[in-house]
């Protein structure tokens, strides 16, 4: 699961002792951490339960670990009680899964989610011819749902699904992207106010909506 915040940053001003010092972490956290990047550009640092990413444009929290509230109370007091001066445009509260498939359940969904027909005389080449042949076939697809969402801000949902990096050789990953953005909202340029409430408000009924999303792919694919 990750947190993004769109905004205006200052990436050198963050290190392990920077959040210890304002009670994001503690000081043995800190000590423990890995600072793998720290200038001007960028900063990145482990903190071994998640990963915090910071550059002029992005702050990106990335965890592994649930609960996942850990990481919302993480990037929210952050928002709230660090930097709350801060402009903020756009966040998004994303998932990512892997998942095992026989060789016959990935071909059967990327048969179906790409059907080789439409695809001419070269669709005809794209077709394994068994299990030893994996060289084919469909690497990436992203559906995009940008109406009739429940919250004014929320632009859009992507959710993307292609091969696994993990669970190879036919394993796939499914990420969904619940993106909202609010550049043109007043509020939002000299604060990270709108930002803070879609994250206290809307994260577990995000989480819950995406879940479901990618519950109901791997049923479809099971079924």
């Amino acid at each position: 699961m990750s947190i993004v915040v769109v905004g205006s940053f200052t990436p050198e001003a963050v290190t392990p002792h920077w959040l210890a010092f304002h009670g994001l972490i503690s000081n043995e956290e800190a000590e423990e951490a890995n600072f793998t990047s720290n200038h001007p550009a960028l900063s990145q640092i482990d903190l071994g339960w998640g990963k915090f990413y910071v550059d002029a444009h992005r702050i990106q929290f990335l965890t592994t670990q649930s609960p996942w509230v850990r990481a919302q109370d993480f990037v929210l007091k952050l928002l709230t009680d660090i930097i709350p001066g801060t402009p903020s445009t756009a966040i998004g509260i994303n998932i990512s899964c892997h998942y095992v498939l026989t060789f016959a359940e990935k071909e059967k969904l990327g048969h179906t989610l790409a059907p080789r027909e439409p695809w001419g005389a070269w669709g005809e080449k794209l077709n394994n011819s068994g299990i030893d042949d994996r060289s084919n076939g469909l690497i990436s697809i992203t559906m995009r749902q940008g109406s009739d969402l429940d919250y004014k801000h929320n632009l859009y949902i992507d959710a993307n699904i292609g091969s696994s990096n993990l669970l190879k050789p036919n394993g796939i990953r499914i990420y969904v992207n619940d993106h909202y953005s609010y550049g043109d909202t007043p509020e939002a340029k000299v604060s990270t106010e709108i930002t803070a409430h879609i994250l206290s408000e809307f994260f577990d009924f995000s989480l819950d909506r995406s879940s479901k999303i990618i519950d109901d792919i791997i049923k479809g694919i099971k079924s």
